[in-house]
């Protein structure tokens, strides 16, 4: 399964919080969706919605049919709403005031939790509505049957067709034909988007792929002539090794790039490519930065301060917004330094400006400068921090550590 960037929608009446909530999860790598309602309303986009954080009122007891982690946002003056609101389906409960750093907490745990529930699904479940297993167990058994190659002398051929049509009867019809002509040891598996895989051990792969031909065909993809018969859209793609060393994930790519091609060149084709590697995606040979952008590494600022800020307000301030590290304004709203959380709390003097004790000269880069360019200014400059300006004004900051942490992306594996 690919890993995508986690799909998440803000539901609230609060514009402001929205276009906060907005901007700060995109920074973060999210695909994001706002709704200015005091419901959710499930659009007709493709792509579905994987989180949910809504304002909770009260009575929204209908989020409980959406299949969609929610986090419920509850006012503080209101702790009967806690309970309420997980008895009505929220998965996870935030108190005001909130904010979108402190969010983000709730949205790393949530992808996690929807990451192991799709993991169990496929290695111990399957699609009640679906008569036959799905992914885990297709990659389960196209596995064990490679490692067969040695023992059993036959070649590993894997069918994957991909239907379409308006009459699930229609998709049955075909499904039970598939099945009553499926050559001898075949395994046959019910995936996602509508998608059908076979796993067979045969002698010639030959025979295997003129089967699928003959089930493309009988699809009777381009007979419009009956008017009672719905029609049912079928492409395919086949791959066969020998090679007992290959790997299941690395058929399934090639079964998956070979499908997209056939279904982007029209219906009823079958994608059969004697070479192997032509459809695997090429491995990346540099570093893990190459194309990087400082925006694509940055820490997001949720606040701004003035330099005659005092110690005392600056405290509450960023506790508010769960900021560590904050950038500060001279009065004529140029950056002029940054100010760390860890750095106030040891100020006695609460009534100081924080101009005395922010880190100054701090190094500042532009937004979409590349790799080269920002990492060259930790080298080049006695600072560990480097301040990321977009027209002029500060977004984010860079420290040297989050170089060596890029392994925690917000990627998730979801279907």
């Amino acid at each position: 399964m690919v890993a995508r960037a986690l799909r998440i929608v803000v539901v609230s009446e609060d514009r402001q919080y929205l276009r906060n909530g907005y901007d700060f999860f995109v920074a973060c790598g999210y695909e994001v969706e706002t709704q200015c309602d005091t419901i959710y309303r499930e659009t007709d986009r493709s792509k579905k919605n994987d989180l949910l954080i809504y304002d909770y009122l009260g009575g929204q007891s209908n989020y409980q049919r959406n299949n969609i982690y929610k986090i419920a946002v509850v006012a503080a003056n209101r702790p009967d709403h806690v309970r309420q609101a997980i008895s009505e389906g929220a998965d996870d409960v935030v108190v005001r005031p909130v904010t979108p750093a402190k969010l983000l907490v709730r949205i790393r745990a949530a992808a996690a939790i929807l990451e192991s529930r799709v993991t169990l699904a496929q290695q111990f479940g399957r699609d009640p509505r679906n008569n036959y297993p799905g992914e885990g167990a297709f990659l389960g058994t196209l596995q064990q049957t490679i490692e067969e190659i040695t023992v059993h002398g036959h070649c590993v051929c894997a069918t994957m067709f991909s239907t379409s049509t308006e009459d699930p009867q229609r998709y049955q019809a075909w499904l039970q034909d598939l099945v009553a002509t499926a050559l001898p040891d075949s395994r046959i598996f019910e995936l996602s988007d509508h998608r059908v895989a076979v796993v067979t051990p045969a002698t010639t792969p030959e025979q295997v792929s003129d089967w699928a031909a003959e089930r493309l065909a009988s699809a009777s993809v381009s007979d419009t002539t009956s008017t009672d018969q719905p029609t049912l859209r079928v492409s395919g793609s086949f791959v066969t090794t020998r090679n007992e060393t290959t790997s299941s994930q690395q058929m399934a790519l090639v079964l998956n790039d070979r499908l997209h091609l056939a279904l982007s060149l029209g219906e009823g084709l079958l994608i059969d490519e004697p070479n192997e590697n032509q459809w695997l995606a090429q491995q990346p040979t540099g570093s893990i930065f190459d194309g990087m952008r400082a925006r694509d590494i940055m820490r997001p600022t949720t606040v701004e301060l003035p330099d005659t800020e005092s110690v005392s307000s600056a405290l509450e301030k960023m506790r508010l917004w769960n900021a560590d590290i904050a950038p500060v304004l001279n009065g004529e709203g140029q950056p002029s330094g940054l100010i760390r959380l860890d750095d106030l709390v040891e100020v006695e003097d609460t009534s100081q400006p924080i101009s005395r004790h922010c880190l100054p000269n701090v190094p500042k880069v532009a937004w979409d400068a590349n790799f080269e360019e920002f990492v060259a200014l930790f080298s080049t400059n006695d600072s560990s921090w480097l301040e990321v300006l977009q027209d002029n004004h500060p977004v984010g900051v860079i420290h040297c550590d989050d170089l060596t942490s890029m392994n925690t992306p917000v990627m998730v594996s979801l279907p």
